[in-house]
């Protein structure tokens, strides 16, 4: 058949875009995207060493004027174009790179996050073991330094440990009113032969051995990857199993996952919370927990973390040792534990699972969007790309894989965040012009912007980011796990993970430029700083009277600054 005779394929032969049955649908995946790990494992920790309930003061108010403005802003985006991070960016094309950024960080994110939900499963798996073997030390992987209690690690005199069916108390001895730290040898068969001392430093949880020792296996470094804990691949196998499942038909399929992900986990929360205060002393520790010390809000690093942890809230997560130490040790001391740690990490299974919803279905939108044909085979495409991020991060379930996991969250999570936002705010506060958003938004909802988010959008929330940016940056330090320092090569590959999605900004912003008409380089410029004729509202009725690609009168600044916080009254062209 003769290139003649091919029609090329019109908008309305691609197949349409999956739509949300319902808005309380999109409101609960937004809920559950939102709500993710970084709020039960890493805030409650940061609010404890700033201040307890003094630090959410900075938090709340940080969430106020750039969070929830940030989050307002990206949703309007989404909802008025309808398009994915790829597109979006039609706004100022010169900017197209930021959207090529975006999907390669939620790769990225997708993968060493998904990890999380296999440690997870892993622990599910492990709770309907009597006893629960995460409190025990006669286990197998137990070392000699395992202790059972932890309230043994903070006597440091008189204490007893239990490994392997044998006991021995320790004590400091006082000969002639002098303390001595004796060092005791004891046999435990007549093939080994064990010396204990009474430094309590070197001793070790249950629930920290059996993180380190039986779930994650942990080699000795980074240099060292080790062997595949198979155990751990097949729960990573498992995760990628449930994130295919739910994502295969697109926002249909999740539309109906979302009412059980993003609702359960409140549910599972409040039974726990209820059944802990019902313990002995629990109200005496929330006191000593919210006991706020006003003091710490003087101290710039509090509010720094505040700002930081509202990333956290609002987007991905990180740090794991709360979730996979204390939590299982706090269950463990409740009464019919096994029931208690299977609900708590099956709520942290689906709290994970809603989080990683977003991730893995930006990546897909952003494809689909790109090679339309794929919209039609998008069950096939999905278990393609769940596939493909299962043998990447199959590296994480090695013996050196938390090393490998530590590198990438450390850097991912270092300030290319703050970079997106302050972006997105110069670019629709400013360039496109916040007022000519509102008029946008207005199309879309029947009112235009407020200014309190005008306001925060031009000023406040870029300035804030900012702060936030330079502060990550001046404050820097190598990553560690524990007393493990990595080494240099290690670093730099983290400071190349987070670079390299950066790159792609200015690559674009090259290829942009080179191919916007205009006889010199200012007028191509110019033109791809103006938005293309692909910025428009996705409800196909208005768009035949979408005021568009109008040329914007020149502004002072002052005039421009007032613009942005007033607006115009003039009515849309017609």
């Amino acid at each position: 058949m003769s290139s003649s005779n091919i029609s090329p394929v019109t908008e309305d032969e691609i197949p349409a875009r999956g739509q949300w049955g319902r808005k309380i649908e999109y409101f609960l995946s937004m809920v559950g995207f939102t709500v993710g790990l970084g709020n039960l494992w890493r805030f409650p920790y940061i609010c404890l060493r700033n201040g307890g309930g003094a630090f959410l003061i900075p938090y709340f108010i940080c969430l106020l004027l750039f969070g929830i403005p940030l989050f307002f802003l990206e949703t309007a985006a989404g909802q008025f174009s309808g398009q994915g991070l790829m597109h979006v960016w039609e706004v100022c094309p010169i900017f197209k790179g930021v959207g090529i950024c975006m999907v390669i960080v939620n790769v990225l994110c997708a993968i060493y996050y998904n990890i999380i939900l296999a440690w997870t499963i892993y622990y599910i798996g492990n709770a309907f073991i009597v006893p629960l073997p995460w409190t025990t030390c006669d286990n197998t992987w137990n070392s000699q330094q395992c202790v059972a209690d932890r309230g043994v690690l903070n006597q440091g005199k008189n204490f007893t440990t239990q490994n392997h069916n044998l006991t021995i108390k320790m004590f400091n001895i006082d000969v002639d009113n002098t303390t001595t730290s004796n060092e005791y040898t004891w046999t435990n068969d007549t093939s080994k032969e064990y010396t204990w001392t009474n430094d309590t430093s070197k001793l070790m949880t249950a629930q920290e051995e059996f993180w380190q020792y039986n779930v994650l296996r942990m080699s000795s470094g980074i240099h060292d990857i080790g062997d595949l804990n198979w155990r751990l691949a097949l729960c990573l196998f498992g995760a990628w199993l449930l994130i295919c499942v739910c994502l295969s038909k697109g926002v249909k399929s999740v539309g109906k996952v979302v009412y059980v992900t993003a609702t359960l986990p409140y549910i599972l929360l409040t039974i726990v919370l209820v059944k802990g205060l019902t313990l002995d002393g629990a109200i005496d520790g929330v006191i000593v927990y919210l006991k706020p010390d006003f003091s710490k809000l003087l101290k710039l690093q509090v509010w720094m973390e505040a700002s930081i942890q509202v990333f956290y809230s609002l987007g991905a997560t990180w740090g794991p040792g709360l979730g996979f130490i204390i939590y299982p040790e706090a269950l463990g001391q409740l009464p019919g534990q096994n029931i208690w740690s299977a609900l708590f990490f099956v709520m942290l299974l689906i709290v994970g699972l809603d989080s990683q919803f977003g991730f893995v279905e930006v990546v897909i939108v952003a494809c689909t969007d790109n090679f339309h044909w794929l919209r039609s085979r998008r069950v096939k495409f999905v278990i393609v790309v769940c596939f493909a991020n299962f043998l990447c991060g199959m590296i994480m379930t090695t013996e050196g894989g938390i090393y490998i996991f530590q590198v990438i969250d450390w850097y991912i999570a270092a300030f290319i965040p703050a970079v997106f936002g302050i972006i997105e705010c110069i670019v629709f506060g400013w360039i496109y012009g916040i007022d000519r958003f509102s008029r946008d938004v207005k199309l879309m909802l029947g009112r235009g912007i407020p200014i309190f988010f005008r306001i925060c959008i031009c000023f406040i929330t870029p300035s804030i980011l900012l702060a936030v940016l330079v502060y990550s940056i001046t404050a820097y330090q190598p990553p560690t796990y524990g007393s493990y320092q990595y080494p240099d090569a290690a670093v730099g590959f983290g400071i190349c993970v987070s670079v390299f999605p950066l790159i792609s900004i200015i690559v674009c912003a090259f290829i942009v430029v080179l191919n916007m008409p205009g006889d010199t380089y200012k007028q191509k410029i110019t033109a791809a700083f103006r938005p293309s004729s692909k910025w428009k509202p996705a409800i196909k009725e208005i768009q035949s009277d979408y005021y568009e690609n109008g040329t914007v009168k020149q502004m002072r600044f002052f005039e421009k600054v007032k613009l942005n916080l007033i607006g115009e009254k003039n009515k849309l062209k017609e």
